[in-house]
Formats: structure tokens, sequence, C-alpha cells
């Protein structure tokens, strides 16, 4: 929705006052002992008290030593602010980095936005386009950057997640991929020199380019579980695809591993809240941070990966180097986005942790997990500890997959997805794959390559089920629709035309379809 509700007089709006109060009690503490240490703090984090993410912009600001600013939005994070809204925003949160002495026309200081806030506004009333809401704050009225803004999302967990994730991982591993060519207007902003820059500062980096810079290669790199630390990715399309060799896709996008990602490629964080997206699900599946384009800014609007590589090298906050300098190309408010902390760096060694002493008998992780420990938590460490050993756990824990949380069906999924074991997933009712966004995702693609084998194969009666399902959970209806017509071409090229008009009957019987879909369904039959 554009604005938030009012929760009005409900129950529990007394506790909710309540922890308002100690959260604000504990913010005052904080930035009174900055005060007194008299310490130039590197930035601002802004939380909005009444938002999950206040808990990993606590987190920033208690590791980092940032004072905070409490402002609540009158908007959601996926809400269009206007131009007016945000150039308000902008004068409060000025004032307050001008009280905290962090304004410097010498250098920049971080802007962390703790809160729904949104992250596109529209630049004028009457103009389509729309810009990065982070990119137009932290600058004065002149329009002069003094300060790189980011966003942390979605769950506390998740806002944690960003956080510390920053703050104590170090990249010891990075993708270079390049699916620019070398030649034409794109081979302008290649990555060659990014990769050799990166390989002197980080221990293994693998540059893929040309004939190499292929959807399969990139799922080969990435899969089944990622593990590189950053990934660094040039490209073009649109939010929910990618044009490379292979008919790259949002689920192209890896999970499994914290990882920063820097994206030069149009429309890439158009909507990074949703998972069918590259962002969204570059973000569900582990980027902590999270560097991409809102809209169409030209390649131009980017700053150059190699330029990006070689400041980043030097323990520049990668979000200070990704974001353009005066006199260059889009230095006015653009179109680049940032999700996660802007002060995340490179530095020599990480950050040393304090030993706690903790309270209490505390859990042994031990394995093998005992025969009589619940079967979930048997795949959690099979799955972090001995992969190959996680499919039978994994197998039994789709098969009984309302008795277990979403999570975890989510973790099943992939790794019998990963291991061969499609069908299982496949097997899967829809109102239990549609339980958890990216098992949505993961089922919709194993639905996919299902239906179009056995169409192959000559087996279509056996995926009559699977195709249904696939209509009904595929997070994206265009996609769903490209599928569903290579299936159906597929049937007709097997000698099975005869057949569709029974299995679209069955598929516009099913009252869960949504309108979208149901339009498209009969366009694909004929109707």
């Amino acid at each position: 929705g554009a604005e938030r509700a009012d929760p009005g007089d409900v129950g529990g709006h007394a506790e909710a006052e309540g922890v308002r109060g100690g959260l604000e009690a504990r913010i005052e503490a904080h930035n009174q002992a900055l005060r007194e240490a008299g310490m130039l703090a590197p930035g601002l984090v802004v939380i909005d008290p009444e938002d999950p993410q206040r808990m990993g912009g606590l987190a920033l600001a208690l590791g980092r030593g940032q004072p905070v600013l409490l402002h609540q939005s009158a908007r959601r994070f996926n809400s269009i602010a206007t131009a007016d809204e945000v150039s308000e925003l902008n004068r409060e949160l000025m004032q307050a980095m001008q009280r905290w002495r962090l304004l410097r026309l010498d250098s920049w200081c971080g802007l962390t936005l703790a809160g729904e806030f949104p992250y596109r506004y529209r630049a004028e009333a009457e103009q389509r386009p729309l810009r990065a809401t982070a990119d137009a704050l932290g600058r004065n009225d002149g329009g002069i950057r003094l300060a790189v803004a980011g966003h942390l999302t979605g769950s506390p967990a998740q806002s944690v997640y960003q956080a510390m994730c920053s703050m104590f991982l170090q990249p010891r591993s990075a993708l270079v991929f390049d699916a620019y060519p070398p030649r034409g207007p794109l081979a302008a902003y290649r990555m060659d020199r990014a990769a050799e820059v990166l390989d002197g500062a980080i221990e293994t980096v693998e540059f893929k380019s040309d004939e190499k810079a292929t959807a399969h290669r990139f799922r080969q790199s990435t899969g089944p579980i990622n593990r590189w630390d950053m990934i660094w990715l040039n490209s073009s399309g649109g939010s929910a695809y990618w044009n490379v060799r292979g008919d790259g896709r949002a689920t192209d996008m890896p999970v499994g591993r914290p990882v920063a990602m820097h994206v030069v490629h149009s429309f890439s964080a158009q909507r990074p809240h949703r998972i069918h997206t590259i962002a969204g699900r570059a973000i569900a599946g582990g980027a902590y941070w999270y560097y991409g384009s809102v809209n169409e800014p030209y390649l131009h609007g980017f700053t150059h990966p190699n330029a990006v590589a070689e400041m980043f090298i030097r323990g520049t906050p990668l979000a200070f180097a990704a974001r353009r300098r005066p006199g260059e190309p889009a230095y006015e408010p653009w179109m680049l986005t940032l999700i996660g902390d802007p002060l995340f760096a490179l530095r020599p060694a990480p950050p040393q942790r304090l030993a706690v002493e903790l309270a209490g008998e505390q859990s042994k992780l031990t394995w093998p997990a005992p025969a009589d420990a619940p079967v979930a938590e048997r795949l959690r460490l099979a799955a972090m500890l001995e992969p190959e050993q996680a499919v039978e756990p994994a197998l039994e824990v789709l098969a009984q997959a309302a008795d277990h949380e979403a999570d975890d069906l989510v973790l099943a999924a992939l790794t019998a997805f990963e291991q061969g074991r499609a069908d299982a997933v496949t097997a899967l009712p829809p109102e239990q794959m549609l339980r958890h966004d990216l098992l949505r995702t993961i089922a919709a693609e194993a639905l996919t390559r299902r239906v179009l084998d056995h169409a192959t194969d000559g087996r279509p009666q056996e995926v009559v089920d699977q195709a249904m399902a696939l209509a009904i959970v595929h997070p994206m209806a265009r996609h769903m629709e490209e599928d569903l017509d290579r299936w159906r071409r597929e049937m007709i090229r097997q000698g099975h035309g005869a057949e569709l008009d029974t299995i679209f009957d069955r598929l516009l019987a099913d009252d869960t379809l949504d309108g979208t879909r149901r339009e498209m369904i009969e366009q694909l039959s004929g109707r």
C-alpha cells in the first residue's frame, strides 16, 4: 500500500508503546555515550521504531559506533514516494548529520535506512521514470553528495543478517561474470581489469567472459549451493531475466551463502521485495549487500566496475566506490540503489570477536546426528556438514511436508532438486509449494523441467497434474505462459495435440487460477 495504516486502539497497542519507549531509552543512552566519547562516527543510522528493520539498524549503530535518528516512515518500502517527500526526508537527515558533525566536503559518510522507507520515488509528477531514493539522500541544497545511503530490508532476522554479515564477514572468493561482448558499445564496460585487481586482493577469483559467460556456466559456478563471497555481474535485460546465452532467469541467482553482489544490469532491483526478480531472488538466497538499478539507468549511469574494484581493494567502502563523483555522468539523483550496509568494505583482517560467557547448559553440535534426532535437524546438519548425506532426510521432510516448517521445506526442496530428485519436489501439493516464496520458485523450476522432459520422451499424460501445478505456483505469470507454451508445442510435435483440449479443460476448471493466468491459458488453448 502507498500509505501506512493506522493500527488504531487494538489489543497489544500498550505493549507496543512500551517496547518503543524502551527502544528510545536505549538509543538515547547509546547516543549520549557517543557524545561523551567525542568520537567521529562513520555514519548515521535512521531507524523507524515501528518497523522490523530496527533490529538490523541497532546492530549497525552499536557495531560501528554510529548515532541513531528515530524517524517514522509514512509509506511502505515498496511504495513510490514523491519528490517532495524525499526532499523533506533528506532535509531532516542532513540536519541530523550536521548536528553529529558528519558532513564534510572532502569525505562521505554512511547513511543507513532501517525501516520501511520507500526505495523509489517519482522525480516529477509528470515524469514516468522512477529514481532511487538512496541516490537522492545525503545531498546538500546544491545537489552535492555528502553521504552514501543504503536500505536494510525484510524481517528482523534478515535485517540483522545484512548488518552482521557486513560487519564480520570478509570476502575471500569472487566470481566476476561478464556477459558483455568483446565488441560493440557494451564492450567499454567489460570487467577484465576488475578481475585482475580483485585477484591480487582476494584469495580466489574466477573470471568468466565470452564463450564461458553462458547461463549454464553461471549455474555450474554457483550451484547447487553458492560458494562465492562476492559476485560481480555484467548483463542486460529486465527485472526477472538477464540476456546471456542460455536463457538467463531470476532463478539463476544463487542461494545458500552470504554474498555481496555488484550488478550492472537495467531493472535488476526494480522490485527487490519480489522473489521472482533478480535482486529479490538474490536477497532471499543470501545476498546481504546488493547494488543495482531500479529502472533503466543506461550504461553510463554505472561507475565502471574496473574503477569500483580499484577503489574497493584499497579499502574504500564498496557503495562509496560505486557512486558517481561530481562532474561524472549521472551524478544527479539517478536510478541505482543499495540494499545493505553502505559502510561494507574490504579490510586487512576481519574484526575480532569478543569471547562471551553464556549462562546455563550449552547444546553441542554433534555429527553424525543421532538416529533419533528429528528429521529436520538431521537435514540441517547434513546440509551444512555432509551435503551428499542430506538427500535422505530431505526426501523424508518433503514426504511429510505438512508436518514441517516452511524454512525446512525450502532446504529439503533445494537439496532434492540439486541432487537429481526433482520428482520429490514436483510431488508436493500446490498448497505446500506456496508456503514460502523461495520454495515456490524452486518448485516452479522443477515442474518446468519435468513437464518439458516428459513431453519430449512421449509420456505427456504422466505430468498433467504437474502442468496444472505449474500454472498455479509459477511466481511470474509471463514465464508461466512461456513454459506452458513450450510444453504445448512439444506436445503437438510429439503427436499428442488431440489430448491438449482435455488437459486445458482441466487447467481452466481449477478455481485457484487468477484472472491473468486464466486468460493466458485460454489464449494458449486457442479459445
